[in-house]
């Protein structure tokens, strides 16, 4: 059996570290390394892990944001495998066994499980469940068009994530630097997938301070597109990447249009038109601008609904 050394980077979760904690001890798979990097946080973190001392391995860095605390989990395991798990989200029991047993029996080096999300969303129960194309194999293309990979799904091997470099550590990328990973090993190694929800993805994506972060989300989308403009990839073409640029910020226009943000939606749209060519698409976006909020809310559930629709 080989060991998963198990990478959780914490910043001020003290009231949620235990239960994530009991999540992984409660593993079927026991041959694990627990390792909690602490990025620089100001709670009880250490009270509140001192009842399973014995059994993990405290690292304490100043903040550097989420990146670097997981590069700094990935220098010190002793496993040839690597789990992520952020300090909010929860795995099943079987999570790490039916991952294992499973890249053994398949040869992939890399892997993520389909992940429920808690509380549920309104429009969607499980992460990336918009996307309807294929999980598995050669997926960076599809991958480009939207990010399906949940990072406490993934197991992969160590030796990988030496290779590529690890995370980014550019604090202008925090929370988009695992989707830039990704979209890199993508595009070099094949992906497994395990369509059984091991993992559980807690978000407040509903609250008022994450809808009013779209403009920031669509900058950090922006930096990811334009470095990966400069790598070495075949994979990923230039009509491609204007593609994804178009696509997120389309969605972000009509998600802020949903949430009733109009001047957000607004100044959105300002920079999608500067990128979009087509008139018909100009002109409609220009119509949904001032379209009552109430009826766009029933129209998108009804899209999303019925149609296969392509998310962020």
């Amino acid at each position: 059996m080989e060991t998963v050394s198990v990478i959780i980077p914490v910043y001020n979760r003290a009231d949620r570290i235990g239960r994530c904690l009991e999540s992984v001890l409660s593993q079927t798979y026991r041959q694990l390394e627990i390792i909690i990097v602490d990025d620089g946080s100001t709670d009880n973190l250490v009270q509140m892990v001192k009842p399973v001392w014995n059994q993990i391995k405290l690292i304490h860095q100043e903040n550097m944001g989420q990146g670097a605390a997981r590069n700094t989990g990935v220098r010190v395991a002793r496993g040839d495998w690597v789990a992520f798990l952020d300090s909010d989200d929860l795995w099943d029991p079987r999570k790490l066994e039916v991952q294992m047993n499973y890249l053994e029996q398949t040869g992939y080096e890399w892997a993520h499980n389909r992940t429920r999300i808690i509380p549920e969303h309104e429009l969607q129960q499980y992460f990336g469940d918009w996307f309807k194309g294929e999980r598995s194999g050669k997926i960076a293309k599809q991958l480009l068009n939207t990010n399906f990979i949940c990072t406490s799904s993934v197991v992969v091997k160590k030796s990988i994530l030496i290779d590529v470099g690890g995370f980014s550590e550019d604090r202008e990328l925090q929370n988009f630097e695992d989707y830039e990973l990704w979209l890199r090993i993508a595009a070099l190694v094949p992906i497994g997938y395990v369509d059984d929800p091991l993992t559980f993805y807690t978000t407040d994506s509903l609250d008022n301070a994450q809808q009013e972060s779209r403009l920031t989300q669509i900058k950090k989308n922006e930096l990811v597109m334009k470095r990966l403009e400069k790598m070495p990839f075949d994979t990923y073409t230039k009509s491609g990447i204007f593609r994804r640029r178009i696509r997120y910020k389309q969605d972000h226009f009509q998600q802020a249009l949903f949430a009733g943000y109009t001047e957000q939606a607004r100044i959105i749209l300002d920079g999608l038109n500067k990128d979009e060519k087509r008139l018909w698409k100009r002109l409609f976006n220009q119509v949904l601008l001032h379209i009552p909020h109430w009826f766009i809310r029933i129209v998108h559930k009804l899209y999303y609904k019925f149609f296969k629709r392509r998310g962020i």
